[in-house]
């Protein structure tokens, strides 16, 4: 509490190791010990890592679990994304001008304003770019498998989940399609001209 936090600052990092000194780092740490006791039993609680972005301002208290917010069918910010990927993959310059209409809504104006230096130049687009700042707008929107299956697709896709998560080791680039199930196979008339995904 009460530490200045730079734009390019780590604010917090949640783990499953358990971190020594956590309460001395510049930023918060939220560790496998504020999930399990000593005993590997899962803590009761409330003690866990939540995202305003979904707070209901409505419920009158904590333990209330009815909710009055609207549920999200499309934002105008994955527009802007969308818009984003496509003018870079033309080859336009417009790609950054459309990423910055988020990043500066998103900036922190007081007691500082941060817009100018969350703005993005044309230099700075790539593809791994817009992925990742897929991942910062729609955190927790139940999106990012979805949009890393699509534009990890050419044998890059296990090599972009594994530098990004080293202990899911095991995953490999036909992980990108799930198995057809079974049962779905055995009531179609032509199962074997469909065919299951390749690696299953």
């Amino acid at each position: 509490m009460g530490r200045q936090i730079r734009v390019s600052d780590t604010a917090m990092v949640a783990t499953k190791r358990a971190v020594p000194g956590k309460r001395t780092k510049n930023y918060v740490v939220y560790d496998r010990d504020d999930v399990y006791n000593a005993n590997g039993t899962i803590k009761t609680g409330l003690n866990y890592v939540n995202l305003k972005k979904f707070w209901d301002t409505n419920r009158s208290a904590a333990n209330i679990q009815a909710g009055t917010n609207d549920v999200v069918v499309m934002r105008l910010a994955e527009m802007y994304l969308i818009s984003a990927e496509a003018e870079h993959k033309l080859g336009n310059n417009t790609a950054a001008d459309m990423i910055n209409v988020l990043r500066v809504r998103a900036a922190k104006k007081t007691p500082v304003d941060y817009s100018q230096a969350m703005r993005i130049t044309a230099s700075d687009v790539t593809l791994d770019f817009i992925l990742d700042e897929r991942a910062r707008e729609f955190v927790g929107e139940y999106i990012r498998w979805f949009d890393v299956k699509r534009m990890k697709n050419n044998n890059d896709f296990a090599s972009y989940i594994k530098a990004r998560n080293p202990d899911i080791s095991q995953v490999q680039d036909y992980h990108r399609l799930r198995p057809i199930r079974q049962e779905e196979l055995n009531a179609l008339l032509n199962a074997a001209e469909f065919g299951q995904n390749p690696g299953y």
